[in-house]
């Protein structure tokens, strides 16, 4: 899992994000996740982001359909909330 916290800020930051950001966010999401599931679940599992969310992310919305990194995540933010 340790490859994703330098794999994450290496593709988002093609889109213009900030890798530093990224770099950062990332090992709070999987700490963060971790400990939910350490704690709550009492599960002995380690969580952390997806390279395949991110390569969509990436590839297909920002690149393909051509939106800001902004955009999109807004996109990803709404798509929460409506499901």
């Amino acid at each position: 899992m340790a490859y994703i916290i330098f794999l994450n800020p290496a593709v988002l930051s093609l889109t213009g994000m900030p890798s530093q950001g990224v770099f950062l966010a990332t090992i709070l999401t999987a700490v963060t996740g971790t400990l939910i599931i350490g704690l709550f679940a009492n599960l002995p599992y380690a969580i952390a982001p997806s390279i395949g969310m991110q390569a969509m992310f990436t590839y297909t919305i920002v690149f393909g359909l051509g939106f800001t990194w902004k955009q999109a995540l807004g996109m990803v933010f709404w798509s929460v909330w409506l499901m």
